[in-house]
């Protein structure tokens, strides 16, 4: 699968918006989730399209271009650059 959109780093993760979707990946594991409009977020919100909208304008110029990698076998989730 190929992730491409803006994006945002820190010292930790890397989030990269799509369209609708929320990508966050751990800079260091490589774990990943997602989460998409509408969708309930770890601290319990849903995460609206204003919110997303104005988190996704904060992001830096240009895209980001992941290829992730998922593999089943313990449920385990990788990303691969």
């Amino acid at each position: 699968m190929l992730i491409e959109g803006k994006y945002v780093k820190d010292s930790n993760f890397t989030t990269v918006f799509t369209e609708d979707t929320m990508y966050t990946i751990a800079r260091n594991t490589g774990d990943w989730d997602c989460i998409k409009i509408g969708d309930r977020m770890a601290n319990g919100h849903i995460l609206s399209k204003e919110t997303f909208e104005a988190w996704k304008s904060e992001c830096e110029e240009g895209n980001l271009n992941w290829k992730i990698k998922i593999f089943t076998l313990k449920g385990k989730r990788e990303i691969k650059k």
